[in-house]
Order: C-alpha cells, then structure tokens, then sequence
C-alpha cells in the first residue's frame, strides 16, 4: 500500500490511475466533453475540455486546450507541450481532488 506522502505528493487516489493518463498530444475530437484534469507545478486544473488546436508559442510546438470551468472563471485555455501527462475521465464520471498540508518530515 502506498504511503501517504506518496499519494499527496503524486495527486493519486486510485492506485490504478495510469490508464486514464495520455499524452496531450494524443488527444482527438473523442476527448471534447469529457472531464480532464492537467497538473502543473502548483496546481490542478480540472473541467469538461471545450476544444484542441495546434500553436507555435515561443518558437516550440504547443497544444492549446479550452477547459470550460467554473462560472467565475468561464473558460481557460491552456498551451501545453504535446508530452504533457494529463488524465482524462472516462465517460460519466466525476473528479474529486483532495487537498491536504503537506506531511512533517522526520527529523
């Protein structure tokens, strides 16, 4: 059973969580309406994804995602490298992202 830390540091709380991830450049038009989830280095940002399109953004390629969210925010459009890890929900289910303090190290 994983620790934890483990758990929280990697955002995992199926064991079994790794079929759900893809490349975002693996992305197609089958993806649009399901709920996806993309961590950054300080955040998760989750919602139904809205549309993909291609981009050149600062001389290297980039996906650019449109995640519907919230009504305080609308829409958010993401560029992302195409080796980006994101998961992607299977139809008809939800996403629930616990958030806890990060564990005391032992010394």
């Amino acid at each position: 059973m994983a620790s934890a830390e483990k758990v929280a540091h990697r955002l995992r709380a199926l064991p079994n969580l790794d079929h759900y991830e893809i490349h975002v450049g693996s992305l197609t038009s089958n993806h649009i309406d399901r709920t996806i989830a993309i961590r950054t280095a300080s955040a998760v940002i989750t919602g139904p994804l809205a549309s993909i399109s291609e981009s050149l953004i600062e001389g290297g390629a980039r996906v650019l995602l449109r995640i519907r969210t919230d009504s305080t925010i609308g829409e958010l459009t993401l560029g992302l490298h195409p080796a980006h890890l994101i998961t992607v929900l299977p139809p008809h289910h939800t996403l629930t992202v616990a958030i806890a303090p990060k564990p005391k190290p032992d010394c």
